[in-house]
């Protein structure tokens, strides 16, 4: 039996991915023949009733269910909660060495396929957008079907965030059922809290296979999934519930992997969950969700996959505001043995940073505030290599310098100061305003980090790599010189702090 089990599963992973990438998913519409053979099929599946129960659901089941995905016509056939439920179990039956993995086998990452779209298409149901999408399939035949439902339930997920976020409303879970809020009806149950719970579970357990699958896909409508969790995490923790606790990690561990390989259309439902719930986000400190070493290389290797990817419609150069959150999950993820790809990793990371800096993407703020955070985070992850000493981290810590310096590491600080809003550094104030907060943050995060850097390498090393650097400071420093020279030394408040802005002497590596 334990032979025949995983040809029924279909392909491994490392096989199956190509099948099911961009080019795949970029299908125009089909019209589906068969169709009452396909609503058999959608029956099967969603009267399973326990994962360890024998079905008869196999891949052709599953491939026929998904050609519905493109067929605007019958793609309300997949909105069914029962459908839903269906795959969960389906998925918890896919084990490899007594653990839950659907994603090892084509047979659950299909079952996930159609578990997000037949999510997103009862929620876009419920939220009375569903005719919206389909019109958008019909009237613009030559966008995807699929790309089309991903981007509209991302927008209904993003409304949802706005409407649901945030301390006191924890409760708003009207479009799921669980709960009312005082804007909307009481609605009958969508998906239960076991589902979410189940679902949240399983992806947990195979977080590494799913990461792998994710990135090598296109699965749409995501967000809807990683929302669902969100929420039931979000509405246990309103009671106090201890189990809300243990509820946290899995959605992290999932949020942050999608969040490294996320289409465009998804970024403003993940980065909303993360701004409106902050304190959702504390706590994890570097190296404190150190996995085996394999997956921690794979994450790093996915980022600067990711940052250096690009497909037009699909994946837009990485946000730059999620580029410290990405970050963050790297380095409490870090570990002895990834030191090797720590270059590349700041190395694309300024890259974007200095992309997006040209494009004038974000305002000045926010920008001070992804260099800011980049800095702080470069530090997290290269400081436990300190006491290391090895010819393999030696040799990372050199080509960590070397990046550095190809980046424009000083010219990207001298940007940064430049971008700041010239309010005075003086750290004797004591009412410190949020612009001279973030000006005296920006300025210790870049000396901090600056003062890292001879801790990785011989001084010499470093010295040596910055030394055709000096230029680049020293126009910085005559910028400010003259900038200084321009500010009225006059009474009031606002010209005397610009003049103690551009007095402040920064001392850096050089």
């Amino acid at each position: 039996m334990g032979n025949l089990v995983p040809s029924r599963w279909g392909r491994p992973l490392e096989q199956y991915t190509n099948d099911y990438d961009i080019i795949e998913a970029r299908q125009l519409f089909v019209w589906v023949d068969q169709i009452q053979q396909v609503k058999s099929d959608i029956e099967k599946v969603s009267t399973v009733t326990d994962s360890n129960h024998p079905h008869n659901i196999t891949i052709l089941t599953l491939k026929s269910i998904l050609r519905l995905s493109y067929s605007p016509k019958y793609l309300h056939l997949l909105g069914s909660p029962l459908l839903f439920r269906g795959c969960i179990r389906l998925m918890a039956s896919v084990k490899t060495s007594g653990k839950t993995s659907p994603f090892s086998y084509e047979f659950g990452y299909l079952c996930f396929r159609i578990l997000t779209i037949s999510l997103s298409v009862h929620l876009l149901e419920v939220g009375e957008c569903l005719p919206y999408t389909i019109a958008r399939m019909l009237d613009h035949l030559g966008i995807e079907t699929l790309v089309t439902l991903s981007q509209c339930i991302a927008r209904l997920m993003k409304g949802l965030i706005g409407h649901g976020a945030g301390p006191g409303r924890e409760t708003y879970n009207c479009l799921f059922g669980w709960s009312t809020c005082p804007k909307h009806p009481t609605k009958d149950i969508v998906v239960t809290q076991l589902d979410a719970r189940t679902l949240s579970g399983i992806l947990y357990e195979d977080r590494h296979a799913f990461l792998k699958a994710m990135a090598s896909t296109f699965s749409p409508g995501l967000s809807a999934v990683i929302y669902l969790i969100w929420r039931d995490v979000c509405y246990t923790r309103s009671f106090n519930e201890p189990c809300s606790t243990k509820l946290v990690i899995p959605f992290f561990e999932i949020y942050w992997r999608y969040l490294l390989v996320a289409t465009d259309d998804q970024y403003d439902t993940l980065y909303g969950i993360q701004t409106w719930d902050l304190e959702f986000w504390r706590g994890l400190k570097p190296g404190s969700l150190a996995a085996d070493l394999e997956e921690s290389r794979d994450l790093m290797q996915t980022f600067i996959n990711r940052l250096t990817q690009t497909a037009p419609h699909l994946y837009e150069p990485f946000p730059l505001e999620a580029i410290t959150a990405a970050l963050y999950f790297l380095s409490i993820h870090a570990q002895t043995g990834c030191e090797s790809l720590l270059p590349r990793v700041l190395a694309v990371t300024i890259e974007r940073i200095w992309d997006a800096l040209e494009r004038k993407e974000e305002s000045n703020a926010t920008s001070v505030d992804i260099i800011m955070g980049s800095f702080d985070f470069f530090g997290d992850l290269l400081e436990p290599l300190i006491p290391e000493n090895s010819l393999a981290k030696e040799a990372s810590m050199m080509r960590v310098i070397n990046e550095l310096v190809k980046g424009n590491l000083l010219d990207l600080i001298g940007r940064g100061i430049f971008l700041l809003n010239p309010v005075s550094f003086d750290c004797t104030a004591q009412v410190a305003g949020e612009e001279q907060t973030r000006n005296l943050n920006f300025l210790r995060a870049s000396q901090s980090f600056c003062a890292l850097l001879p801790k990785l390498a011989p001084r010499a090393v470093v010295d040596n790599g910055f030394e055709n650097l000096d230029s680049v400071w020293w126009r910085v420093h005559r910028q400010l010189q003259f900038l200084e020279i321009l500010q009225p030394a006059a009474k009031g408040p606002t010209p005397q702090s610009q003049y103690g802005f551009y007095r402040y002497d920064v001392p850096l590596l050089v």
